[in-house]
């Protein structure tokens, strides 16, 4: 598996070389809009379509044999994802043109990018930073794509391919207990204030509540866009977020349900007896859950005994715990 990072370069374009580029994206926008309208609407192998086409689009669009392949694969995914939208195949605008290895080569001895055009071969100089510099250095870049901007400036969008960094291994696991007086405290013992993110829930609350009131009133346009807005906004929080239920009132050391009084927690176990901060408490039992995520059958160690109730551990991150009776 491979990953591929995208270097947005500038190309310094002389005079006499903008003819040359537009010329290009337009042969090469005409050679897509050809493959579409003359190869059956629903074909999306690109080797079924290049047997079809491939001769006359290049006829008909000038571009070279490569490129005319590249504009071929780009009808294909463009198919590909009106058909998963279930829309129609937009038109090909002159903004854009795909390169590979055998039309687009770089040089970094002195930051130069040589493009096939529709007759020879054009170079251009990178306008460029450290950063792209930073980047390219050392590389041996295989795609590439020509894109032209509103502006009228001239881009080349060069992929860079390369195996992705080792995941290290490790058995430790940072917990972190959220709430609102602090938004989040880590096992760790680091706590970030929610007074910011505060005032701003609180001020969201107050515009929902004031969509709803409009949306029971008002003319009918306004009331439909309260209720759009209200869909929108709703289970946005919801859908990012796992519940883990009485992580601040377990403690950590023994796992026995104890008390907890604002952001004192007490442990009621009198062999432990541990006091201390809540949300580090809860913190703490939310790193011992995450290193065992993936273990077969869920974990024990999260097991709690009150008095003559046992709470079994949950089996997942997103599960509670559970009460049940002791026989």
């Amino acid at each position: 598996m491979s990953q591929v990072l995208t270097v947005s370069c500038k190309l310094e374009v002389l005079p006499q070389q903008v003819e040359k580029l537009d010329a290009v994206l337009s042969a090469f926008a005409k050679c897509c809009e050809y493959v579409n309208s003359h190869t059956p609407e629903k074909l999306t192998n690109q080797i079924a379509v290049q047997s079809l086409i491939y001769k006359e689009a290049r006829a008909h669009s000038g571009l070279s044999a490569q490129m005319t392949i590249h504009a071929i694969r780009r009808v294909c995914a463009n198919r590909k994802t009106a058909k998963q939208k279930g829309k129609p195949v937009k038109g090909f605008a002159p903004t854009s043109a795909t390169y590979d290895s055998r039309t687009f080569t770089f040089r970094e001895s002195d930051w130069v990018v040589s493009l096939t055009m529709l007759k020879g071969r054009e170079k251009f100089k990178l306008h460029i930073g450290n950063y792209q510099k930073h980047l390219l250095a050392g590389q041996n870049p295989k795609s590439a794509t020509l894109a032209k901007r509103f502006d009228g400036s001239f881009y080349l969008q060069i992929q860079l391919e390369s195996a992705p960094p080792a995941i290290p291994e490790t058995e430790d696991v940072l917990g972190v207990d959220l709430g609102r007086t602090d938004i989040a405290v880590t096992s760790e013992g680091e706590k970030f204030s929610g007074k910011e993110i505060t005032q701003v829930r609180d001020r969201y609350s107050r515009v929902r509540a004031s969509l709803q009131r409009q949306a029971s009133k008002g003319t009918r346009s306004s009331r439909r866009r309260c209720r759009q807005v209200l869909k929108r906004l709703s289970g946005s929080e919801r859908r990012f977020q796992a519940w883990l239920n009485h992580t601040s009132k377990t403690c950590h050391g023994c796992k026995v349900i104890g008390n907890r009084h604002g952001k004192k927690f007490e442990c009621l176990n009198l062999a432990c007896g541990w006091m201390g901060d809540a949300d580090v408490n809860g913190a703490k039992n939310i790193a011992a859950l995450g290193m065992l995520v993936n273990h077969p059958g869920g974990s024990e160690i999260m097991s709690c005994f009150l008095q003559d109730v046992v709470l079994r551990a949950a089996e997942s991150p997103r599960c509670t715990a559970i009460a049940v009776s002791v026989g």
